[in-house]
This record gives structure tokens, sequence and C-alpha cells, in this order.
């Protein structure tokens, strides 16, 4: 999940048509709802070599702030909650401790969304 400085910057400035940007800031809404709560989601296709689109990631994520700089994050996919972990960090956000089930993220290529990595 992008944090809000990711958000905007993928929102505005990324994939927003220029003739369109001004009126997009003005209504402009972030992630965040609420002072504890962040959500996000991930919603992928791919048109292969053949013209065949297909959907191959569809994802929505929480991240709940208890404490300052401690936050609880779940990820849940089509099928479940594959993520459910505690992340706890510095002011500086300069370090970080996660602890529990976490799937890293792997690879910029088409071919990397289906290696086994990417299976779980």
């Amino acid at each position: 999940m992008r944090n809000e400085f990711g958000h905007f910057t993928m929102s505005v400035n990324e994939l927003t048509l220029q003739s369109t940007k001004a009126k997009l800031i003005k209504s402009y809404k972030g992630p965040r709802i609420s002072e504890a709560v962040t959500i996000g989601s991930d919603l992928r296709f791919r048109v292969r070599d053949e013209g065949q689109v297909e959907r191959y990631q569809t994802d929505f994520y929480v991240s709940v702030e208890p404490f300052a700089h401690t936050f609880y994050n779940l990820g849940f996919s089509s099928s479940a909650i594959d993520e459910s972990y505690l992340l706890v960090t510095n002011e500086a956000r300069s370090w970080y401790v996660q602890a529990g089930r976490i799937y890293p993220q792997y690879g910029l290529r088409v071919e990397d969304f289906t290696a086994s990595v990417k299976q779980r």
C-alpha cells in the first residue's frame, strides 16, 4: 500500500492528463479514512502477446495505527487474508521491525508475476 505521498504522486502526477489535473486536485481524496485507518487497493490486468487480456492481481489493504509509529496491516486477495503483520518504526522511519505473515514483492517483469515465489 502506498503512503499518502506516493498515493498523491501516482494519482495526480502519473495517472492524470494535464488538462484534467486542476479539476482533480480540487476534489482529491487521500487514502486515509480516519486518523488511524488507511485503505488501499491494487487491481492489475495484462495483455499477452496473443492479445488475451487477463486479470492477474486483485488486492485490498487496510492499515490501522493504534499508537504512534505502530501499524497493524492486513492484505486481502481474492481468496483470503494473505498478509497480517505488525510494523513498528521510529519517528524518522529510518528503521522498522515487522512481525507476522508477510509476502515480499518480486520483480518487475511479466514473468516475475507467475514465478513460484509470487504464487505463495
